[in-house]
């Protein structure tokens, strides 16, 4: 097929699809419409049709590359989204006057106990006061 053709041909399917978003947009419909309703898809226009296949396959190839790139990036994302929301019910759920120590690690929290008190029966009286009488059942029996 002619180059010239196959432009002319790209070149007339690329403004028909254009006219008919135009048309959909000069449409008086709501506001609020507009909002709700998604724009049917129109796809008269062929990017690649001009396109030797091996270029066509180096496009598709990379491509796919940034979509798994991109799917990895958000999984990484969506997993310390999830952490974050944990912990910001964490520190939610603190008193005010204990925020600071939504900033330390429970490890951490223990070291300052070990360090504030040395006497293990002190520690576990006080471990007994704050946690319910069969919390450690499953680990100590």
């Amino acid at each position: 097929m002619d180059r010239e053709v196959q432009l002319r041909r790209q070149r007339k399917s690329y403004f028909d699809e254009l006219m008919v978003y135009r048309m959909a947009m000069s449409t008086p419909m709501s506001t609020q419409f507009r909002k709700e309703q998604a724009f049917i898809k129109v796809k008269l226009f062929d990017e690649t049709a001009g396109l030797d296949p091996e270029v066509k396959d180096m496009l598709n190839d990379r491509l796919t590359e940034v979509v798994t790139e991109y799917r990895s990036y958000v999984s990484r994302d969506l997993a310390l989204h999830a952490q974050m929301i944990a912990k910001l019910d964490r520190f939610e759920k603190l008193p005010v006057d204990r925020k600071f120590l939504a900033n330390m690690k429970i490890e951490e929290i223990f070291r300052a106990i070990y360090i504030l008190e040395r006497d293990p029966h002190e520690v576990w009286t006080l471990i007994q006061k704050v946690f319910h009488e069969c919390f450690f059942d499953n680990v100590v029996f």
